[in-house]
């Protein structure tokens, strides 16, 4: 039979692992013919254990995710747009010129056929059971669709209607290489725009270096009437070579090249032309694509798109990655929904859209707004490399019926990716309504924020009365407004907007204020030592509602113990919690309890100096003797148990020697330290001392 059409748009798949340092070596062996690549940001929103990828003319990313039963739909850019459900194991996907979806679903043996809406139309020919596992599909320009059968081991061919036309290939029957033209386990099928052909990856039965017949790896190109042309057969282990040992799924670029899946590697190799006229420009192996840094992850299903972006559906890390080939388009473009709020009041401002090119070649774009109200300031342009173009997008209300609407923008690239523009708009006339908000709370001192945003119509000004006395204390043109409530209570608010004709509208909406409660905090010095201890507190209580009161209770016993405001205590040995009650003007009260704040040690008998001692100087604790102590001091400390923490954080070098008797002459003990010792800078070294 002959098959006609030329370059068709094409989808591809890829897959995904960890893969080798020995890669490396690949890509200083590029030859010519390998493009320069990058990795850009991958689609991850949503995505699943992705099986196949394709494109539609406007780049838009259609996801197969044959476990979760599903088909998903990203923009360009990688935004979800929408969802084919009630498949039951899609493994491959394409789209035609007319925005056809076509999804394969090994389960029930069928290609589904759904129109650019995502209604099904048809199913390929017979429909369920047609295939036993339609594991790739490719459509022409003329709309003829090819469809990979891995179990049936040919290429199935249907017209633009569904109907069943011929096929390419055949089973080998067995033998030993599989012939070319034949197939064993076709898996991919890709159509070149370079060249016409058609072309398919299949893995035909080869002899391994021991003989064993095994399945093997293989690429065919046949002609646009399916006559057999060449294969390429790269059965093996060895990388550099460009063999392959498990490949999924091709694609190819506009050059010619083709890009094949391997999931063994978990990489992406690369074939094309070498430009040997004499012996008829065989394919050869010309390089890698991965990224060490985020390698793919069982690489399955891969395309590439007009734009020179390479897709590969990462299967085990759930995202499609996606590389920038040689000179390739990345189109960024932001915001993608314009709200005009108020377009029933005034002549819009036209907003402004910023068109990013992130690729490596220039970015030509044009813009088609789908309404008649939308306007646009340009309807083309170019965006250099690593350049920006604002696109300024207005709507016009004017002759429109009262009304909401939402209208689009179609901004295109000149390499097909496409983004869809959003703008919404109010007509004329929305009735004046004043809303002051539901009910607020708030403390008194405090700001409390109103806000009248509920409100509709053209409005101009919102005025607030903060006692409902008639008098607007607060006027803005904006619709939120904080006020201040001195004093507990209830408070009913008015609200007055007016609208640009200089019709008002009132409101009133209730705030309860709340009493502050005034906030109870203090310090005391020493807090650790030899009994008796005398603790000076620190009092730095805050409070609203002057002046403040002070209920002191030293060991929180339920007892004031005094009501001064930053009292003196001596403790005996012990460990206490030290509470203080702080009372406002208006009897509100404020708690603040330090839990086992004061800890005393009894003094060691017949000394009268306090335990830790550094060259004439007694201290208290050792973290006061070490944070007063210079580089190279000695600290000593009396044979005593110590109560308290010791941080070692300065960058110094000091010597603990414990167990003195009270002069600090002889060693007749040791030191006990019942605490933590944290070291995070400098030197510590000691002797004598026991850490409890």
């Amino acid at each position: 039979m002959t098959i006609s059409g030329n370059a068709g748009r094409g989808k591809l798949r890829l897959a995904v692992t960890a893969f080798c340092l020995i890669v490396l070596f690949v890509r200083t062996a590029w030859t010519a013919g390998m493009p320069v690549y990058i990795r850009l940001q991958p689609v991850t929103n949503s995505v699943n254990a992705p099986t196949a990828v394709a494109l539609d003319s406007y780049e838009n990313i259609y996801v197969a995710e044959s476990i979760n039963k599903r088909i998903r739909i990203y923009s360009q850019s990688g935004s979800l747009k929408d969802t084919i459900q009630g498949l039951n194991s899609p493994v491959s996907v394409a789209v035609d010129g007319s925005g056809r979806v076509y999804a394969g679903d090994k389960t029930g043996g069928y290609v589904a056929v759904y129109d650019s809406g995502l209604s099904l139309l048809y199913k390929l020919g017979s429909g369920d059971g047609e295939f036993i596992q339609p594991n790739d599909i490719a459509i022409d320009s003329a709309g003829m669709v090819y469809v990979a059968d891995l179990g049936m081991n040919m290429v199935k061919i249907y017209g633009p209607d569904g109907a069943y036309s011929g096929f390419i290939g055949g089973p080998g029957n067995g033998s030993v290489p599989t012939p070319d033209g034949k197939f064993n386990r076709p898996t991919s099928i890709e159509i070149s725009e370079a060249t016409g052909e058609i072309i398919v990856l299949d893995h035909g039965l080869a002899y391994d270096s021991y003989g064993t017949v095994v399945d093997g790896a293989r690429i065919q190109k046949f002609g646009p009437d399916g006559s057999f042309r060449s294969s390429l057969n790269k059965y093996g282990t060895n990388i550099l070579s460009g063999e392959m040992q498990r490949p999924q799924h091709i694609a190819v670029d506009g050059q010619g090249r083709i890009y094949v899946t391997d999931t063994s590697y978990n990489v992406v190799l690369v074939y094309g032309d070498d430009g040997d006229g004499s012996n008829g420009n065989a394919d050869v192996y010309l390089g890698t694509v991965y990224d060490l840094d985020s390698p793919l992850r069982i690489p399955v299903g891969i395309t590439i798109g007009r734009n020179s972006k390479l897709y590969v559906a990462s299967l085990t890390a759930n995202r499609i990655d996606v590389f920038g080939m040689g000179s390739y388009t990345d189109m960024t473009v932001s915001p993608l929904r314009i709200t005009y709020p108020e377009g029933q009041c005034a002549v819009f401002t036209p907003e402004s859209v910023t068109i990013v090119n992130n690729g490596t070649a220039a970015l030509n774009w044009s813009a088609d707004a789908q309404e008649s109200w939308i306007y646009l300031s340009e309807l083309s342009g170019t965006v250099p490399v690593s350049g920006t173009y604002s696109l300024n997008i207005g709507a016009e209300p004017a002759g429109l019926t009262a009304g909401h609407y939402s209208g689009t923008v179609r901004l295109s690239a000149g390499t097909g990716d496409t983004e869809i523009i959003t703008v919404e708009m109010t007509a004329s006339p929305v009735p004046l309504i004043a809303d002051a908000g539901a009910s607020y709370t708030g403390t008194e001192g405090q700001p409390v924020m109103l806000d009248a945003s509920s409100s509709t119509g053209c409005i101009i000004n919102y005025e607030w009365d903060a006692d409902n006395d008639g008098t607007y204390e607060y006027s803005s043109a904006f619709p939120q407004q904080g006020l201040i409530f001195n004093q507990t209570g209830i408070y009913n608010v008015a609200l007055r907007i007016t609208d640009n004709t200089g019709t008002t509208e009132h409101a009133t909406a209730e705030v309860s204020v709340s009493d502050a409660v005034p906030d109870a905090d203090f310090t005391g010095y020493p807090n650790t030592g030899t009994a008796p201890l005398a603790v000076q507190f620190t009092n730095s209580s805050s409070g609203r509602d002057q002046p403040l009161a002070y209920e002191w209770d030293f060991d929180c016993d339920a007892s004031v113990d005094s009501t001064e405001v930053s009292p003196s205590h001596t403790y005996e040995t012990g460990t206490y919690s030290v509470c203080l009650t702080v009372r406002d003007s208006d009897g509100s009260a404020g708690l603040l309890t330090r839990s086992d704040y004061i800890s005393i040690t009894a003094a060691t008998a017949g000394c009268d100096s306090l335990p830790v001692k550094m060259g004439t100087v007694f201290y208290p604790t050792l973290q006061d003797a070490y944070n007063d102590a210079a580089d190279g001091a000695v600290i000593l400390s009396r044979a005593a148990d110590l109560i308290g923490d010791l941080i070692a954080d300065r960058d110094i070098s000091v010597s603990l020697v414990g167990g003195h008797d009270c002069s600090y002459s002889d060693i007749i003990g040791k030191t006990v330290l019942s605490g933590t010792l944290t070291m995070s800078s400098g030197m510590l070294s000691t002797g004598g001392v026991i850490l409890q």
